[in-house]
């Protein structure tokens, strides 16, 4: 597989080589200060990554703590907490092992665009929901 090393700015074309400290899921281009994120592929790769390398984790410290323990309910309790742990903290090594493996691509990135999107998403929620309750409404009056 081909190791990607450097990221151009979809705006104003500076190049960006990737190393370990500028791997991140957005960047700022600090030339035009546009923001650029993983594109689709990029973000699969790297969760893939990520619940693989959780998963592989959480699975050794099972089988350890199932070894050292004997109450299965705290075993899983822990192997909880630690993959939810290991989660939210593993984040810039799964960026690494992703843009070793894949490299990585970056696309335009709009944060008030996202934002308006997902403003938009909980308009539609919440008419769907008032939607339900009101037919909820009409049947309980119809019996």
């Amino acid at each position: 597989m081909k190791q990607k090393e450097a990221v151009r700015c979809y705006h104003c074309g500076k190049i960006y080589d990737l190393s370990k400290d500028t791997i991140r899921e957005v960047i700022s281009c600090s030339h035009c200060h546009r923001s650029m994120k993983l594109d689709r592929k990029s973000e699969r790769c790297f969760n893939i990554v990520r619940y693989c390398l959780v998963l592989f984790i959480s699975m050794n410290v099972v089988v350890l703590l199932t070894l050292l323990l004997k109450n299965t309910l705290l075993v899983m309790l822990a192997s909880f907490a630690l993959a939810m742990l290991l989660t939210s903290s593993t984040e810039h090594l799964c960026l690494r092992i992703t843009h070793s493996l894949f490299g990585l691509t970056y696309e335009e990135y709009h944060p008030e665009e996202v934002e308006r999107l997902e403003r938009e998403e909980d308009r539609q929620r919440e008419k769907k929901k008032r939607l339900k309750q009101a037919q909820k409404a009409e049947k309980k009056l119809g019996k």
